[in-house]
C-alpha cells in the first residue's frame, strides 16, 4: 500500500498541464518616491503578444502656491520575438494624460 502511495505521489506532478505566465502586476519605484501613484497590469493575447495598461495618479499640493498634479494612462500593445514576458519587446503604445504645475520653479 504505502509502495501505491508514492507511486501517486510521484505521477501527480505528470498529471497537471503547466502553462507560462499570463498576467503581470507591477509599480514604477521612480514614481513612488516622486510621489506619484501608479499602477499596471499586463495579459498575455497570444504566445508571442501582450497588453499592457499603466495609470499614474499624482493629486497632490504642496502648498498654497506650489502643486505638481497630473493622471496619465497609457495602454501598450507588445510584440515578443522569443517568448513573452522575457527579453526585448517592440510595442506600440497610447498616452493620455492631464496635468497642472503651478508656483514650481524648475531652474
Amino acid at each position: 500500500m504505502k509502495r501505491l502511495y508514492f507511486i501517486l505521489l510521484v505521477m501527480i506532478p505528470f498529471t497537471f498541464r503547466l502553462t507560462a505566465q499570463t498576467v503581470s502586476v507591477k509599480s514604477n519605484v521612480l514614481y513612488d518616491a516622486m510621489t506619484t501613484l501608479n499602477a499596471g497590469v499586463e495579459f498575455s493575447l497570444a504566445s508571442r503578444w501582450t497588453l499592457d495598461l499603466e495609470a499614474n495618479l499624482n493629486p497632490w499640493k504642496y502648498s498654497e502656491e506650489t502643486q505638481l498634479k497630473h493622471w496619465f494612462i497609457q495602454p501598450e500593445l507588445r510584440y515578443w520575438p522569443c517568448r513573452k514576458f522575457e527579453g526585448h519587446f517592440v510595442g506600440a503604445h497610447f498616452l493620455y494624460g492631464d496635468y497642472n504645475v503651478e508656483g514650481t520653479s524648475f531652474f
